[in-house]
């Protein structure tokens, strides 16, 4: 995408949106995110806009030998995911430290798929290159409603608004929030297509691609282009290939023979068709005579296509699936994403393909159109997972707006089955946890009654109430009645007759309903010395900041005084809780 629109990101551990320029003076850190979420691009311009700053891809930065051009420089290192295609085990990161060491330890910054990175282990292994010693981890967030209307603007979309409208009539608004599959959407309605779910918007943007010529690649046209068809179907050929062999792409008029490349020559099939295709902008040209996929998470969706074409030709599901598990049984971490866009093309082994890896096949594919058989039998086995393993999911598992596509209005009756079983047992909360903002009231018009059901209900996890009310905040904002409603929450919260362990629910109500409905002579009742004294969140928020915000002139002086105290209160809980940390609640 030629357009950039400045991104934020959030620390681990922190809630607030924070600009990548806000990290120029640290040593180091992790840029973390989902596919096509803007990781390249941020980098890249960071890079250009930081002094000294050097952007270098994972696989030529271990492969190649600049130690003079590299040397004194803050180096951007992108794609250790992709490094990590050709080498599930650690190493990898090894051949980076020692690199990184070989430099003197200069500033440098890493991205990586939140699928790839191992948490705790990787960022230990890369502190300890880091000059002082500390690597901070962050999260690229997702694009919010001014971020993506400039970037529909800079597209020359008469009518951003219009066009955000449209997504959430076809009830695609979340693809709205990646990058990548904003443009997908654009090209798609750019043709003259309506998509409704990414895995149309995913197709229709390939065709797109598809018909348009790469004017940075090296080589003319040469040869008439062939079909539109034919050239499809090689491209999910050369992607297939190159993601099931750990490749990076294909060598073309080139002698040379690189062991993380593959000569076109080489792959089975009409050469003349594989190298028109390599002209299209599915294939970008990092180096002369070499074509990589320009973005591999439409790479991983033509590869699950190729994939699905060949089990309807009468490949073996079986035979298939052992392209992309390692010795133990399990999806190879790298492949995850063409696991799930196999799924997503292939309805006869999809059942096979969910029990292989529930959890990939919701995140990395498309599972809006499944059945609700194949929907229920994906929450089965995300379930299945246990207890342990669900809640040591990485935070962009949590968080994904992939979850929207299970609730879908034939799968109400499933949604509604979750919620009313999540105090069954702690793998039924964590469901209804996972699932709690995903519902849109587009298509459950008993929506708002279910969301306070949940709130109110004491049994579920604080969490889950919590996604319950900041939802039903969200979606029901513009209708008058809502105020009443969550006016009676805080009432019976005051009373008692609805429990609030952490005070988060109270916090949330009381910056939702404070000045406007409720007076500060109103919230006064609701000021006590807090619950949980570490937990920074909605409660610590409003009488630190917001009750002073939303005071008159009159009322100034009291409101500061009520914060004072409050402040007060905290300092003196938390001196013993420091050992175990702040936990922070966005």
């Amino acid at each position: 995408m030629s357009v950039y629109v400045e991104r934020t990101c959030t620390e681990t551990g922190g809630n607030k949106p924070i600009s990548l320029e806000d990290y120029r003076e640290r040593d180091a850190y992790v840029l973390l995110g989902g596919p096509g979420s803007g990781k390249t691009r941020s980098l890249k311009e960071e890079a250009r806009r930081t002094p000294s700053g050097l952007y270098v891809s994972a696989h030529d930065f271990v492969e190649l030998e600049r130690l003079d051009a590299w040397h004194g420089k803050t180096l951007f290192i992108d794609a250790l995911d992709e490094l990590r295609a050709d080498s599930p085990s650690p190493e990898p990161l090894g051949r980076i430290r020692k690199r990184l060491d070989d430099l003197g330890r200069p500033r440098f910054r890493l991205a990586c798929r939140d699928a790839d990175w191992y948490s705790a282990v990787d960022r230990d292994s890369l502190a300890v290159v880091s000059k002082s010693g500390q690597m901070a981890t962050l999260k690229i967030n997702p694009l919010a409603d001014d971020e993506v209307r400039k970037l529909l603007a800079a597209l020359e979309i008469d009518s951003p608004d219009r066009f955000t409208n449209l997504a959430a009539e076809d009830g695609v608004s979340a693809l709205l929030r990646n990058p990548l599959s904003l443009l997908q959407l654009v090209r798609a309605r750019g043709s003259g297509v309506r998509p409704q779910s990414r895995k149309e918007a995913f197709g229709a943007s390939s065709l797109c691609l598809l018909r348009e010529e790469n004017e940075r690649h090296e080589f003319g046209r040469g040869n008439e282009r062939s079909g539109l068809t034919a050239q499809l179907h090689a491209a999910s050929q050369l992607c297939a290939v190159a993601l099931l062999a750990g490749k990076r792409g294909y060598l073309w008029r080139t002698t040379e023979r690189e062991p993380s490349w593959i000569r076109i020559e080489d792959v089975p099939g009409d050469s003349e068709v594989f190298k028109s295709v390599l002209r299209t902008r599915l294939f970008e040209s990092p180096k002369d005579g070499r074509f990589a996929p320009a973005h591999r998470h439409m790479a991983e969706y033509l590869a699950g296509m190729r994939l699905a074409n060949a089990v309807a030709a009468g490949l073996p599901v079986d035979r298939a699936k052992a392209l992309m598990v390692g010795f133990d049984g399990g999806v190879v971490s790298s492949l995850r994403g063409v696991w799930g866009w196999f799924a997503a093309h292939c309805q006869v082994a999809r059942t096979e393909l969910i029990d292989g890896d529930p959890l990939g096949v919701a995140l990395y594919g498309d599972v809006k159109d499944y059945s609700v058989e194949h929907k229920r039998r994906l929450l089965d086995g995300v379930s299945r997972m246990g207890e342990e393993a669900m809640v040591n999911m990485p935070i962009d598992c949590w968080q994904s707006t992939r979850w929207a596509d299970i609730a879908t209005a034939n799968a109400a009756g499933l949604v509604r089955e979750v919620f009313s079983q999540a105090s069954a047992s702690e793998e039924h909360q964590l469901l209804a946890l996972l699932l709690v903002d995903a519902p849109q009231r587009r298509v459950f018009p008993e929506l708002k009654p279910m969301l306070l059901s949940i709130v109110r209900d004491a049994r579920l996890y604080a969490a889950t109430r919590r996604g319950a009310l900041q939802s039903l905040i969200v979606q029901f904002r513009d209708e008058p009645e809502l105020e009443g409603d969550i006016d009676q929450l805080l009432t019976d919260i005051g009373a008692g007759r609805v429990t609030d362990d952490d005070d988060e629910l109270t916090g949330r109500l009381l910056c939702e309903l404070y000045p406007r409905r409720r007076s500060l002579g109103e919230v006064r009742e609701y000021l006590h010395p807090p619950k949980r004294p570490s937990l920074v969140g909605h409660y610590w928020h409003f009488w630190t900041t917001l009750v002073c915000k939303g005071a008159n002139e009159a009322e100034k002086l009291e409101a500061r005084q009520l914060s004072a105290r409050f402040r007060q209160w905290a300092s003196e809980m938390t001196y013993d809780d420091e050992k175990e940390g702040m936990e922070i609640i966005s």
